[in-house]
């Protein structure tokens, strides 16, 4: 872009091309300058969960704890320091959280499309702030709808009426956002719109193709925590390639849709699962992505957890719950496997494809424990 050429000329540059105008002085003057920001991303970030948390009534201790857990995380500081921008993400996504929790929504959205524009999977987090913004309407309560079926003679019946009872406050709940929060989704859509429409007009149809349709239709056959990539692998061997490219994707919005909706009423402790479940049923899962759920981890478990069951910190609440720490222990631990496996193929030309795919599966089920985990407890204290 200093020499007027567009970022899109290098083969593998995928994002939005206000992260490369932000890091010409990468070229100009100082060569680690979009390290240093990274690197600043991270420490924002830290003060951003201490604000979280102060906003959310934490102890001391709970607050320190949650800080350290982010700023001496060896996963995330190699991020920032091999150059990643995710510590960018991280920080808007925290400041968005922050802001609605203090009540400044519209400026919240504001950023939301900002974020948006620089990575497309934010667009899963509408759901939930969409329900926390109208929780004074009717949403649908899952709690509520089990009540009412229970003890019923005719549940098939009940459950066909509660769905349709269920929909209906859906849709209020939508009509009542779009009337009562106009300021807010003109936010969003002119925050959007503001960013796209010049990146659009200097670099068409390349920026809209490698920005964002890439990532929708991107395929990783090596590179990839996703069991899916052995799919892509050998696809062009198996009939019917269309469906096996397209069908992982509903059990992935069916699963952030309803995360979504179910634990929108404990907003970072619901951004946190909704992150996990896209991360781990996303067709391609790669190391960077993980950063995503770790900056809201921070957040999400001493408000959401460490509160409701009286823990004081994050190492009493690992003390009191050896099933959370045995799935941590699982989830590290198909992690490294994966990595070994990985390792034999990538730079040893070891033809180990199957068991890649047989440690993609484990680290699949390594995330479906924590998630699930996560949302057991979490229920136990919303009822």
């Amino acid at each position: 872009m200093v020499v007027g050429i567009s970022p899109y000329e290098r083969f593998t540059y995928r994002y939005s091309p206000v992260i490369a105008a932000s890091l010409i002085p990468n070229v100009l003057s100082q060569p680690f300058f979009g390290k240093l920001c990274f690197v600043v991303g991270d420490f924002m970030t830290g003060w951003l969960v201490l604000e979280i948390l102060s906003s959310c009534g934490s102890s001391q201790r709970t607050k320190v704890a949650s800080v350290i857990c982010w700023l001496f995380n060896p996963f995330t500081l190699a991020m920032s320091t091999r150059g990643s921008f995710e510590s960018a993400v991280s920080t808007a996504m925290l400041s968005i959280l922050l802001l609605i929790l203090k009540g400044n929504t519209f400026l919240a959205c504001a950023v939301l499309g900002l974020v948006i524009h620089l990575r497309i999977y934010p667009v899963i987090y509408l759901i939930p702030l969409c329900c926390f913004l109208c929780l004074d309407c009717d949403v649908p309560d899952a709690h509520s709808w089990d009540r009412r079926i229970e003890g019923s003679k005719d549940r098939r019946a009940n459950y066909f009426t509660g769905a349709i009872k269920s929909s209906c406050r859906l849709f209020r709940a939508i009509a009542s956002i779009t009337f009562t929060r106009r300021l807010e989704l003109l936010a969003l859509c002119m925050s959007s719109i503001s960013i796209w429409l010049p990146c659009f007009l200097f670099f068409g149809s390349e920026f809209q193709s490698e920005t964002y349709s890439y990532h929708l239709g991107r395929k990783d056959v090596r590179h990839n925590f996703s069991p899916i990539f052995y799919v892509e692998y050998i696809a062009p061997r198996i009939p019917f390639r269309a469906m096996y490219t397209f069908t992982p994707v509903l059990p992935q919005m069916v699963t952030v849709c309803l995360i979504g909706f179910k634990f929108a009423k404990d907003l970072p402790l619901c951004l946190l699962l909704q992150t996990i479940g896209f991360v781990a049923l996303n067709k391609v899962s790669t190391a960077q992505y993980f950063v995503w759920y770790m900056s809201l981890i921070p957040t999400a478990l001493p408000s959401g957890i460490v509160q409701c069951s009286g823990c004081k910190s994050l190492a009493s609440l690992a003390g009191q719950d050896l099933h959370r720490a045995a799935a941590l222990r699982f989830w590290l631990s198909a992690q490294f496997l994966w990595l070994i496996v990985a390792y034999r193929v990538e730079f040893c030309g070891t033809c180990a494809f199957l068991l890649l795919w047989f440690a993609s599966v484990m680290f699949l089920c390594a995330h479906t424990w924590v998630g699930t985990h996560l949302m057991t407890v979490r229920t136990k204290f919303m009822q």
